[in-house]
């Protein structure tokens, strides 16, 4: 007998790596097998690829990779992209990598670094993270965030190292690295500058330390001078973090933050003892592929992830990005071939803030938290918010151009209608108790009503 996934599987798996199910959505998939639901989730190799669909905001892009202030459109563009792309297993993947190597909007990097850093964040969301790491030493819009174009041969800054080896590759629990290993790396990082006309790095090699070092107990430099391995030097050091103790410790760091941010709440010291951490950890790293599609494949289809008791905790709070996008899939938010780019209404940034996350702007390099910190007071109040804009908004266009709600009192409807199996009991009550309120309004304000009241429940917000 084949795995048939259910209703319940299709909502837990796109609400978790996919900005959320729609009716559509649900109704596709419940009884196919479930292997072939996650397969279908992933693109068809790297972006760029013959076999892929367009993605119809391409010009828009490139305008936004030319642009140097204006981050609040680059902001909507992304929240579209997230909304029409074809491959939101891919979009919720560079939105992860966006977190793990948050960099944020101040000015220098500019908007275009960032839409550019974006787009290799994509490039590699599901490919190699060896390549990934890589790709972001060299990246203009870190090499002015962490301090790259400072760090020179008379001059050694060592903050992108530090956080190279703490926060992108290996973590602290436990600390394999020495300051030591930090001061040699930055030394490793030293000779890149940024050419602001293109927005890539250069590497100046009187600028470069060709010293020999040791990072983590392995040679890194000392090329002969002038050898175009000294342009490359850096990535001797990401070998290195890969590398040591048998890539297990930067595959299980890897894994726990996998983990942690679709999965269910994790702690570092988790990372060699939970059995999903360490069977995703040997995915990425088996046969030093250091494969991310593997890695998220394994953790998609492990019966520890699909069968996590949400009794033990085993639920995962979903970020204010994710709901919003949601929330506007479910009501069939206008598509840019509709309206023309960039349709958001501007509240919704300032929402998204108020509820703890906006896109290009992450509070600090460590990105945003994750569980329980996003929910306070102030943020449950944003997401709120967020969902009420979107719901009004729609409504004052006119609701012929949204999906059409289900009637109030419809309550196996809203459940459809939003992407879930079904409610809780403890959601149904509070539903039908809001219905029978004397107090509430007409039909049509009944029905907005509604969709703000299901997607501020545990059972929208929680997966």
């Amino acid at each position: 007998m084949p795995d048939l996934a259910t209703r319940a599987d299709v909502s837990r798996l796109y609400g978790r790596a996919a900005f959320g199910a729609t009716r559509a959505d649900l109704d596709t998939w419940q009884g196919q097998p479930y292997d072939a639901v996650v397969d279908a989730l992933f693109p068809p190799g790297p972006p760029g690829t013959i076999g892929r669909l367009p993605q119809i905001d391409e010009v828009e892009q490139i305008s936004q990779e030319s642009q140097t202030q204006d981050v609040y459109a680059a902001i909507r563009w992304w929240l579209e992209r997230m909304l029409e792309t074809p491959y939101p297993l891919e979009e919720r993947m560079t939105l992860f990598w966006h977190d793990h190597f948050a960099t944020a909007f101040l000015g220098e990097p500019d908007v275009g670094m960032l839409m550019l850093q974006n787009r290799t964040l994509r490039q590699h969301a599901l490919g190699s993270f060896r390549s990934l790491a890589n790709a972001m030493t060299t990246d203009a819009a870190m090499l002015y965030w962490l301090n790259g174009i400072a760090n020179r041969v008379d001059g050694v800054n060592e903050n992108y190292a530090r956080e190279f080896l703490e926060l992108f590759t290996l973590g602290v629990v436990p600390q394999v690295y020495t300051e030591t290993d930090i001061r040699e790396a930055a030394k490793a990082f030293t000779g890149f500058l940024v050419n602001t006309s293109t927005r890539t790095f250069q590497f100046v090699p009187t600028r470069h330390d060709a010293s020999v070092k040791t990072v983590l107990g392995r040679r890194v430099g000392g090329h002969l001078p002038g050898s175009p391995q000294e342009a490359l030097e850096y990535q001797e050091v990401t070998e290195a973090a890969l590398a040591h103790d048998g890539g297990k410790t930067a595959s299980r760091f890897l894994a726990y933050k996998l983990v942690q941010q679709f999965g269910y709440p994790v702690t570092p010291a988790d990372a060699t003892t939970d059995v999903l951490i360490q069977d995703v950890a040997w995915a990425i790293r088996a046969g030093d592929k250091w494969d991310l599609r593997k890695g998220v494949r394994t953790l998609l289809t492990h019966p520890k992830w699909r069968y996590a008791d949400p009794a033990a905790g085993k639920r995962l709070v979903r970020s204010p990005v994710e709901t919003v996008v949601h929330a506007a899939k479910v009501l069939g938010f206008p598509k840019t071939n509709v309206y023309g780019s960039l349709y958001w209404p501007q509240q919704i940034q300032f929402m998204l803030e108020r509820a703890g996350q906006v896109p290009f702007l992450p509070p600090n390099v460590g990105g945003w938290q994750s569980g329980l910190g996003w929910l306070s007071q102030t943020t449950n109040l944003g997401r709120y918010d967020v969902l009420s804009v979107l719901a009004q908004y729609l409504h004052n266009l006119a609701l012929q151009y949204a999906l059409p709600l289900p009637a109030s009192g419809d309550l196996d409807g809203w459940a459809v209608y939003m992407g879930l199996a079904s409610f809780s009991t403890n959601t149904k009550l509070r539903l039908q108790q809001y219905l029978a309120d004397p107090q509430t309004l007409d039909e049509v304000q009944k029905q907005l009503s509604m969709f703000v009241l299901v997607g501020t429940s545990p059972d929208w917000q929680v997966m």
